[in-house]
Formats: structure tokens, C-alpha cells, sequence
């Protein structure tokens, strides 16, 4: 690797998080080789394509998958990284913008007078994450039909949902589902919409 090539501005960003919400901010500057990709399809709910991105830069020992870059103005979602000898590493991006995403979340229902549970009013979290869509199905009922919408919501890994949280993704409202958890820097929910039509 010629280190003259490494001519691209990088921002590297880290989430941060406040009592209620969370959200990318900028950490440290970078110099880095950027090269497009391919273009990807899983992101496909804004309708076009995303393009993947792949950045050539020195090792980092703060660099890893729970950040995000800023490049030339856009967000770019970290997907991989490897090492590329002993000095460089090679890190594979998706050119996306994170969605604003919130859920209510209740505590632990307290018992009233009457023994009975009682949730308070919640707090409402925001918080930024990305849309995978998933499935789509048409249903025709008598004396309407419906359209039910899946998708995958992919966050970061501190963002903790539970399953039936109403999750609102720009000014939509879905039901979250499912949850996938196990990957080591990110979660991601299988969410729900079902619309009549």
C-alpha cells in the first residue's frame, strides 16, 4: 500500500448516549484510500440501491464495527473490517443514513391499593438505527384487505428492545417482533406495520 494514496478525509464516530438518547458524534479524523463497490440491495426500503463503500486506512486501536464514518458529508454503516498487512486495515461500509428511530419503554409494573399492576408512564428513547426491508404480504379480506410490511431494524448493540415495543422509524409506528441479539456489535429486530388498504 502507497501511503500517498490515503488522500480521503475520514470522520470516525462514536455513539453517544444521554439519559434518553443516543446519537453518532464525531471522535477523531482519519486519512484513508476510499473505493466503491458494488451497490446493495438489504437496505432497499428508500427504494435505491445503497453502495458499499471500502476504505483502505492505518490501524486504530479505537476503530471497530460499534462506530460509524463520515465521509465527504455521508454516513457510512461499518459492515467489516480486516487487516490488510501489518500497518493498514481494509473496512467495508454501506453509504447509508440512519433513520430516527424511538420506543416508549415502561419499567416494571408496581402494585396500587388494589394489588393490582401499574405501569407508569415510560420513557420515550431515541435513538438511530437502519431499515432492512424483509417481506411483504397482501391479504384480502371480506369486507377489507391489509397489507403487513416486515422489516429488520438493525441498531447499536446498547439499544436494547423487547418483544411488542412500538418502535416509530421516521413518523411510522411498527410492532418489534423478534429480536436478534447475538452479534457482537449490533442487534437487530425483525418490526412489523400492518396497514389497511
Amino acid at each position: 500500500m502507497n501511503p500517498g494514496e490515503l488522500k480521503e478525509k475520514i470522520s470516525i464516530l462514536s455513539l453517544n448516549q444521554t439519559a434518553t438518547a443516543y446519537s453518532w458524534e464525531l471522535t477523531s479524523d482519519s486519512w484513508g484510500k476510499v473505493e466503491q463497490l458494488r451497490s446493495c440491495n438489504r437496505f432497499k426500503k428508500s427504494g435505491s440501491d445503497v453502495k458499499l463503500l471500502r476504505f483502505t486506512l492505518r490501524k486504530r486501536d479505537d476503530l471497530t464495527l460499534h462506530k460509524a464514518f463520515l465521509w465527504r458529508g455521508m454516513h457510512c454503516h461499518l459492515l467489516d473490517i480486516q487487516e490488510e498487512g501489518w500497518s493498514y486495515y481494509k473496512v467495508y461500509a454501506a453509504l447509508r443514513e440512519p433513520l430516527s428511530c424511538s420506543v416508549e419503554q415502561r419499567g416494571e409494573p408496581k402494585l396500587n391499593m388494589l394489588n393490582r399492576p401499574v405501569y407508569d408512564n415510560g420513557t420515550k428513547i431515541t435513538f438511530p438505527g437502519y431499515l432492512m426491508e424483509e417481506s411483504l404480504e397482501i391479504t384480502q379480506a371480506i369486507p377489507m384487505s391489509y397489507r403487513e410490511s416486515k422489516y429488520r431494524l438493525i441498531t447499536p448493540k446498547s439499544i436494547i428492545l423487547q418483544p411488542g415495543d412500538l418502535v416509530t422509524v421516521n413518523d411510522i409506528t411498527y410492532r418489534m417482533i423478534l429480536p436478534h441479539t447475538l452479534h457482537e456489535y449490533k442487534n437487530e429486530y425483525e418490526i412489523m406495520v400492518k396497514e389497511e388498504l
